[in-house]
């Protein structure tokens, strides 16, 4: 109850409506299950992973789980960009199983002028495979947090959006582009034992999301629990049944991306994130 008190009267001091809010424990919300239907694979659907190659650079690219199967023969899958300081790893074989999608690696790449080279390394790749170009999904975390909105803007010179960010401990860049504000789902995550600098930078953000006339009908919620191995709140926006903003806070975390990949929600959130119901 203390850490529940104690983080309303955070958000309360970054965004004085917060106090307003309906107190909760669900965390979900996204599109309809049909995203993802439920298979069963055997070591013959194990994915493989291949080298994409442009202007200079080598991509690594794992397939989904079953896409050879005759069955998904005409079936498009999500994909995955996995940011700045690889965080890739993050996304188990369990995890890669019960959502199947392409994953990219494109560690190291967090400026602008990578979003306008990942926008032509995924017309590549999609030459080639079968990406579902409505469900391109982002990780980031530290430098690759602040760079997701560098990524953006980048991809949008070039006519393409994120269906969802998974952003975590950003050091700069609290403003999003105002397509992707409209149309990117983005969950947050900041330890509160991070820096004074990076918290400040996670507040501002939601503050940002909340303010945008865009989420004035937006339904917020705050949930407390400790799924992810510390004391945390997290603060939901949804619209029309979709979470489109969630922000968490965890009270004692430092610097680090892993305590919230620990959490199951986070992947059935992105996983039903979709450009097409946005």
């Amino acid at each position: 109850m203390r850490f529940r008190v104690r983080l309303a009267c955070l958000f309360a001091a970054a965004q004085p409506l917060f106090c307003a809010c309906i107190i909760g424990t669900g965390l979900g919300g996204g599109a309809p299950a049909a995203l993802n239907p439920v298979e069963t694979f055997t070591e013959n659907d194990r994915p493989k992973t291949s080298s994409v190659k442009l202007d200079g650079n080598s991509f690594a690219l794992e397939a989904p789980w079953g896409y050879e199967r005759p069955a998904n023969a005409s079936r498009e899958y999500p994909i995955v960009v996995n940011g700045c300081w690889g965080e890739g790893s993050y996304f188990t074989e369990t995890v890669r199983r019960k959502y199947p999608a392409f994953f990219l690696d494109f560690n190291n790449f967090s400026t602008e002028e990578h979003g306008r080279l990942l926008s032509d390394l995924l017309d590549v790749v999609n030459s080639a495979y079968r990406i579902d170009m409505s469900r391109v999904y982002l990780t980031g975390f530290s430098q690759g947090g602040s760079g997701s909105f560098k990524l953006v803007r980048g991809m949008l010179s070039k006519g393409k959006l994120f269906a969802a960010i998974i952003r975590v401990a950003g050091q700069s860049e609290s403003v999003i582009a105002a397509e992707a504000a409209e149309k990117t789902s983005l969950w947050y995550h900041i330890g509160l034992s991070d820096t004074a600098e990076r918290v400040q930078v996670a507040r501002d953000t939601y503050a940002d999301l909340k303010a945008r006339s865009i989420n004035a009908k937006a339904h917020e919620t705050i949930a407390v629990d400790s799924t992810a191995g510390y004391s945390r709140a997290t603060a939901t926006l949804t619209k029309a049944g979709i979470a489109v903003v969630k922000y968490s806070e965890y009270e004692g975390m430092g610097h680090d991306p892993g305590p919230c990949y620990k959490d199951p929600d986070l992947f059935d959130w992105l996983f039903n994130q979709s450009l097409a119901i946005r």
